[in-house]
C-alpha cells in the first residue's frame, strides 16, 4: 500500500531476473541454451518498465519513451493490449543495450541524483569487460557534470569493497580473462560465478572510469 501512494525511485538487480545476472559472457551462454531464459529476461524486463521504471521518469522523459508515446497516443473506450509491443521492446533491449537507456538522472532542489543500471548495460566481451558500456559511461559523465549543490549516484552493487575482496575480484577477473594463461580460465569462471565474484571491482576497466569521474567531481 505504502509504495503504491508514494512515488518512488529504484533500479532493478540480479535477482529481479535471476542470480548472477550478466556476470559473464559464459553466464550468458549458459543462459541463452535454456528452454526459459528468454521468457525469463523478456517477463522481467516488460514489468519493471510497467510497474517502476515509468516512475523513475521524468514528465518530460516520459513523454519521449517510445512505449508510453504509444499509451498516449490511445484515444477511445478500445482497450490498448500492448503485450506483444513490451515483449519486442524487452528482447530487443536485451540483446541491444544500447537501444535504450534503464539509468536515469533527476534534479531536486539543487540537488542531482544519478541511478546507474549496473546489470543491463554490461560489456561482457572477454576482451572488453565493462560495468557499463560507452553509451552508458559518456551519459554518466555528463551527469556527473553541472552546478548541483549535492551529486548523489546510486547504483545497485557496491562501489568500494573493502581492499581484500576487491583484489580478489580484480585478480580473478584478469584470471579469468587469460592473464595468466588460457588453462586456468575455466577455474576462474567457475570461482567468479560460485562466489558471486561480480561487483564493480570485477569490471576494472569500467572501475577506473567511474572513479576517475568521482575524483575529478571532488576535486
Amino acid at each position: 500500500w505504502l509504495l503504491s501512494t508514494l512515488p518512488s525511485l529504484m533500479i532493478f538487480d540480479d535477482h529481479d531476473i535471476r542470480d548472477d545476472w550478466n556476470t559473464s559472457a559464459q553466464w550468458r551462454r549458459e543462459m541463452e541454451a535454456t528452454a526459459w531464459w528468454q521468457g525469463r529476461i523478456v517477463g522481467g524486463l516488460a514489468s519493471y518498465w510497467v510497474y517502476q521504471h515509468l516512475g523513475n521518469l521524468s514528465p518530460a522523459e516520459r513523454a519521449e519513451d517510445e512505449i508510453w508515446s504509444k499509451v498516449a497516443e490511445h484515444h477511445g473506450e478500445a482497450e490498448l493490449d500492448l503485450t506483444a509491443t513490451l515483449d519486442a521492446f524487452a528482447a530487443r533491449v536485451d540483446q541491444e543495450p544500447d537501444s535504450y537507456r534503464w539509468s536515469y538522472a533527476r534534479d531536486i532542489g539543487k540537488s542531482r541524483l544519478v541511478v546507474v543500471d549496473s546489470r543491463a548495460a554490461r560489456v561482457l566481451r572477454p576482451e572488453q569487460r565493462s560495468i557499463l558500456d560507452a553509451a552508458e559511461m559518456a551519459w554518466l559523465d555528463e551527469q556527473m557534470r553541472g552546478d548541483v549543490d549535492h551529486l548523489l549516484v546510486g547504483t545497485s552493487l557496491p562501489f568500494l569493497l573493502g581492499p581484500g575482496l576487491h583484489r580478489m575480484e580484480a585478480w580473478n577477473e584478469a584470471i579469468t580473462s587469460g592473464g595468466w594463461g588460457s588453462r586456468l580460465q575455466p577455474f576462474g569462471e567457475w570461482i567468479r560465478q560460485a562466489a558471486d565474484l561480480e561487483h564493480w571491482a570485477a569490471f576494472q576497466e569500467g572501475f577506473r572510469q567511474v572513479a576517475g569521474m568521482a575524483i575529478e567531481v571532488a576535486l
